[in-house]
């Protein structure tokens, strides 16, 4: 299960960042979206099962905030990426935004996934070898 899919592009090609790992969306010092907000309901929730059943979460509030002005500005322009050897990756963009996403698994469990949409091209998944495709 993707816990969350970016979307960039480069010219024409159209890439997919899948995420299964911890992540964070981060402006300046603060963060601005993180993987575990899918915890906590909306006030008026019951519990969290539903509220995450009902895409009621700090996560969803957050995610469509997030889209509405991402749509519009034709998305995210990343202006560096950086991956480290742990499998650590950072995307700095034009926005003010950095996308992290860290790795938390010391198992062949495959954390994330780049590759070009609609293509047979390659897939880029961390860990190596954790690709189940």
């Amino acid at each position: 299960m993707d816990m969350v899919e970016v979307g960039l592009s480069r010219g024409e090609e159209e890439f997919a960042l899948h995420v299964q790992c911890p992540f964070r969306i981060v402006r300046g010092a603060r963060i601005v979206l993180g993987s575990t907000d899918y915890r906590h309901p909306l006030p008026g929730q019951v519990d969290r099962a539903t509220a995450f059943d009902r895409h009621q979460t700090q996560f969803d509030r957050i995610a469509t905030i997030l889209n509405g002005p991402l749509a519009a500005d034709n998305g995210l322009l990343v202006h560096a990426a950086h991956l480290r050897d742990d499998g650590a990756l950072h995307l700095s963009t034009g926005q003010d935004l950095r996308i992290e996403v860290f790795p938390a698994t010391s198992g062949p469990v495959e954390c994330w996934r780049l590759f070009v949409r609609n293509s047979d091209g390659p897939h880029y998944v961390w860990p190596p070898g954790s690709d189940l495709s």
